[in-house]
């Protein structure tokens, strides 16, 4: 099976944006906040941390595409 950066990198993220989640609302329980609070701020983290991630991957996608049509160029020019 091949390496793909991209699919490490989604993966990456995902446990990442779990691990947030779940922190966040935890950490908000500890500070006795009421437990709808803690739901909306470990799902504001959740959110927020695969927002970060898809930024991420669409900037790992355009570096990969543009490495890719650079190579293809050199190949050509040879």
């Amino acid at each position: 099976m091949e390496f793909s950066l991209h699919t490490a990198w989604r993966d990456l993220v995902r446990r990442i944006a779990v691990l947030t989640g779940a922190g966040a609302g935890l950490i908000s329980l500890l500070g006795d906040a009421p437990v709808h609070v803690a739901a909306l701020r470990g799902a504001a983290g959740y959110f927020g941390c695969l927002l970060i991630g898809k930024i991420g991957s669409m900037a790992i996608a355009s570096t990969t595409r543009r490495a890719a049509e650079s190579a293809a160029k050199e190949r050509n020019n040879e």
